[in-house]
């Protein structure tokens, strides 16, 4: 009898295992990129601000090179892959938020 209960036990602990491994290490990780992501996002907005605060309106070709740039080497340094065109459209999306931010 207690041989049974054992090996009942032991069937319930692996699907626990198996339930841990198959779903909630991958929320994990969802939730790891999520907040790796929202970090990003943030240092692009402070980065485009910066450009803005430290440049005249003529210097707009020059305030985007470097905005990328430096995004460029954030993602470099932190292992996370986008293309160019991700990073312009990221880029252009922040100038937009801020323009529209200032002019509230």
């Amino acid at each position: 009898m207690n041989e049974i209960i054992v090996d009942i036990i032991n069937i319930v602990l692996g699907v626990i295992c198996i339930i841990i491994t198959k779903e909630i290490i991958p929320m994990i990780k969802v939730k790891i990129q999520d907040t790796k992501y929202e970090k990003f996002l943030d240092y692009v907005k402070i980065v485009v601000e910066a450009q803005q605060q430290t440049k005249t309106p003529e210097e707009n070709a020059a305030k985007k090179e470097e905005a990328i740039k430096l995004v460029t080497e954030y993602l470099n340094k932190n292992n996370i892959a986008l293309t160019e065109q991700d990073i312009d459209l990221i880029i252009e999306s922040a100038v937009k938020q801020l323009k529209i931010k200032e002019s509230n």
